[in-house]
């Protein structure tokens, strides 16, 4: 090809087995740089600037995918994955009469999210639309997506996932000369009520028996956590790493707030 132009490029939907999508409505979504459509399990992007190559145009949606794999994941608690089919390439340049190129090449690229439960929906995952995945928010999908995996105890996953917090929130309150505790940093910025960040605390550094706690201090409730708290705790730390990439995408929102009554009872 003399002058070649990524016209297309396709991606496959791959979700666990377990998960079944029963007609789903086709997702579609527009941004600068291309038009987005999900039917039938694979998602087609059309590009609106020019990219030479299938590399070029795929190293531009891997950002997009990434933050579509982990809010994908957070919402659906199942595995998300989108593996590269083919890209449409056409020439630009002028050709013979009755001459046309169009050039689909193969190939695979995989990025995934992955935990196996069995459930029917009867939707697709929406497209990322205000979130951005920093070093912070794969760090704490890391440690959640272990927590799904067993690969360690709840209170000790959401432990590390609030110091996390903490450290970018000391950090911000020193650069600005505040004097404001951490966790009020925490609630204050990312739109969450204080008894929220504060509850957090509590279960996750003085609760738990001699195999899921953290820590063993004095006064702490050495017994196991409810069910109550454990899905309490989950579900806030699936809110925090969506406040997260939505704060890393825009700091200054506005943020729908975090609050107690919209969590699970404890």
């Amino acid at each position: 090809m003399i002058d070649p132009h990524v016209v297309s490029l396709q991606y496959k939907l791959v979700t666990s087995e377990s998960l079944t999508f029963r007609n789903p409505s086709p997702v579609e979504q527009e941004t600068e740089e291309f038009r987005m459509r999900l039917a039938d399990g694979i998602v087609t992007f059309e590009t609106k600037e020019h990219y030479p190559s299938a590399e070029d145009a795929k190293k531009r949606l891997v950002e997009y995918l990434r933050a579509w794999e982990i809010t994908g994941g957070l919402a659906l608690g199942s595995e998300v994955r989108f593996s590269f089919q083919s890209a449409k390439v056409i020439d630009r340049a002028p050709s013979p009469p009755g001459i046309h190129s169009v050039h689909v090449s193969n190939g695979a690229i995989t990025f995934s999210a992955t935990l196996s439960v069995s459930i029917e929906r009867q939707s697709y995952p929406e497209p990322p639309m205000h979130f951005k995945v920093s070093q912070d928010v794969e760090t704490l999908w890391f440690r959640y997506h272990g927590w799904q995996f067993g690969r360690e105890p709840l209170q000790a996953m959401a432990y590390f996932c609030l110091s996390v917090l903490e450290w970018r929130a000391r950090d911000a309150v020193q650069q600005a000369g505040l004097k404001v505790k951490p966790r009020r940093y925490i609630a204050e910025t990312y739109s969450s009520e204080e008894g929220v960040v504060s509850e957090f605390g509590r279960l996750v550094s003085t609760v738990g028996n001699m195999q899921t706690a953290r820590k063993l201090e004095h006064g702490h409730d050495l017994r196991a956590l409810t069910g109550q708290e454990t899905q309490w705790i989950e579900a806030l730390i699936k809110r925090l790493i969506l406040r997260l990439g939505e704060y890393e995408h825009d700091p200054a929102g506005p943020h729908d707030p975090i609050r107690m009554a919209d969590l699970p009872t404890l």
